[in-house]
């Protein structure tokens, strides 16, 4: 599994208490950032990664930081939810949803 993209939140991220965001684009990745340590304060998944779909993760490693999904397919909420995510956006993202999602999460740090 190569790294195509480094972590971390965006300049504009509206959360500073959660400073360590993870957006990984593939499930080896991510299986990889989260048993090296330490937790993000919140994961971004889309729910199709490059390599599968993101609950293979919850099989594979233990995830205890908040999740938030974003993806195109709304089939996959009950799922999301199951896994006890903050929220399921549907992509294009919406700015007022993604601020409601972060509310959620600020709650949960």
């Amino acid at each position: 599994c190569r790294r195509r993209t480094p972590g971390g939140p965006p300049p504009h991220w509206p959360a500073p208490e959660a400073r360590r965001a993870a957006y990984p684009p593939r499930s080896c990745r991510a299986v990889a950032l989260l048993q090296a340590g330490p937790a993000p304060d919140v994961l971004f998944l889309d729910i199709h990664l490059a390599d599968g779909l993101s609950f293979e993760l919850f099989e594979q490693v233990e995830i205890t930081c908040p999740v938030i999904f974003t993806t195109a397919y709304d089939q996959y909420a009950l799922r999301a939810f199951k896994v006890n995510s903050v929220d399921y956006l549907l992509k294009p993202i919406d700015e007022e949803e993604l601020v409601a999602a972060i509310a959620k999460l600020r709650q949960r740090l």
